[in-house]
């Protein structure tokens, strides 16, 4: 019997999208057409892939905030998502 297309799907990315190191998580959603593209210029840019840009911005971004809290601040906002 053929498998149906969740079938597949399911076997493909079961086959592919392994996280050997263990230290990703998926992220699933939809962003507007013009900031998927200004997300693929940079990526080319810096000659670096989208995933390692998207990484490279939200820790820059955490960085910047981090440094404007004091010790307090920062304890509780690490401690309010650990996971």
């Amino acid at each position: 019997m053929a498998k149906s297309n969740a079938e597949l799907q399911a076997v493909y990315r079961q086959r592919h999208l392994k996280d050997i190191e263990g230290n990703k998580a998926r992220l699933n959603t939809l962003i507007s057409a013009p900031a998927k593209r200004s997300l693929k210029r940079l990526a080319k840019h810096y000659a670096v892939r989208q995933t390692a840009l998207l990484e490279r911005l939200i820790a820059d971004a955490e960085k910047a905030e981090l440094a404007k809290m004091s010790g307090d601040e920062q304890s509780a906002y690490c401690d309010a998502i650990t996971q």
